[in-house]
């Protein structure tokens, strides 16, 4: 079957990282256009060309191609050129795209994320239907500059469309976006345990963990999941607050695991932990994609008051300091978890599947803009 549209669709973080709704979403589209995913941070310097040649475009499977773009200009550390080169490298993909004459005359879509920020919709000509699917809330410059310079936004849950609607008219509300997995393996987690799934940082609000923690000696804390050094927060030392968890007796540091297994650690688990330091306005206004997880498998969930998931209850219980978590694990692990929560929970996640994204954003882009993908 001929594709409908040609999409350019620029990633933020690398291909394969843990979060990774990029790339669920290019394999979604995939099954009817040719997609193009701008690998950003996976790009070449020259030099880095030099000694190993892997910039350019590659197919990895029909009509799915990725594009590791080559940064001409040296010194690529400073902000300038990072512009200069990013502009350029987007020129190039763009003038491939048009001499390659299968393409030439598809119609073209510009998709970017909120975590992408390098590529910004005026960098590609009029001939591409930019789309902005915000996944994530980022009050910055570059956030204003995608939002303002977008055709269409798509928002993935209701408090960041309440709160990119006014900064765009076409904005609209589509599912979250998640990946159904069965169980690979049993795995064994000592009970009762409470775990946290996900890339360990500076996100977490570790001195409220650490005051729970320290209440609760006889429940065992799993963390599933990579340390993530990168993601820094003023004030914060990721190093020292790691450190004075892990010294704790009833922690566990399973360390990264395949994303195959993760379904197995969730199923062993007693509760889901969501614990974001809400003082961030990104943690405060944002969907935690292992929320679904969770909820797929009919776990309780416990958060910090993350606006969206104050919607979710009675799924999910919201703490605001330590008594009041550790009076939410000894209740939840103290008697089972309703069958019909699990039902309403795994229902809610089925609802909120790639493919029910993909395919309200195909019915609102047909029917208000005549796009077809």
């Amino acid at each position: 079957m001929k594709s409908q549209s040609l999409i350019v669709m620029p990633f933020g973080l690398p291909f394969n990282w843990s979060a990774d709704y990029e790339k669920q979403t290019l394999l979604e589209l995939n099954k009817k256009n040719v997609i193009i995913g701008f690998l950003v941070a996976e790009g070449q310097t020259l030099r880095q060309y030099m000694q190993k040649r892997e910039a350019g475009l590659i197919e990895i499977s029909r009509n799915n191609f990725l594009f590791k773009p080559l940064y001409l200009i040296p010194f690529q550390r400073f902000k300038i050129i990072q512009k200069l080169n990013y502009f350029i490298a987007s020129w190039f993909l763009q003038w491939f795209i048009h001499v390659h004459k299968e393409w030439r005359h598809f119609n073209k879509i510009f998709w970017s994320f909120s975590l992408q920020n390098a590529l910004f919709p005026h960098y590609f000509c009029n001939q591409y239907f930019k789309i902005y699917d915000s996944v994530d809330t980022f009050d910055t410059e570059h956030g204003h500059a995608v939002i303002k310079n977008s055709d269409v936004v798509f928002t993935n849950q209701l408090t960041l469309y309440e709160h990119t609607k006014s900064k765009h008219l076409k904005t609209y509300r589509v599912p979250v976006g998640f990946s159904t997995r069965s169980k690979s393996k049993t795995v064994a987690l000592k009970h009762p345990n409470v775990t946290f799934i996900g890339n360990i940082n500076n996100r977490i609000d570790f001195d409220l963990l650490y005051e729970i923690i320290i209440q609760l000696p006889k429940v065992h804390i799993y963390f599933i999941g990579k340390y993530d050094a990168n993601f820094t927060v003023p004030g914060k030392n990721f190093s020292v607050e790691i450190t004075r968890i892990k010294t704790l007796p009833n922690t566990f540091f399973v360390g990264p695991v395949d994303k195959k297994v993760i379904p197995s650690y969730i199923d062993a688990s007693d509760v889901g932990l969501i614990p974001y330091d809400t003082n961030q306005d990104f943690n405060r206004l944002c969907f935690p994609m292992k929320t679904l997880e969770y909820f797929y498998y009919g776990k309780p969930v416990i958060s910090t008051p993350i606006l969206e998931m104050e919607k979710l209850k009675p799924y999910v219980t919201i703490i605001h300091n330590a008594e009041e978590g550790r009076m939410a694990i000894q209740k939840l692990i103290s008697k089972p978890w309703l069958n019909k929560y699990q039902i309403a929970q795994k229902k809610f996640a089925e609802m909120n599947s790639w493919k029910k994204k993909i395919e309200a954003i195909r019915q609102i882009l047909h029917k208000d803009f005549s796009v077809h993908i």
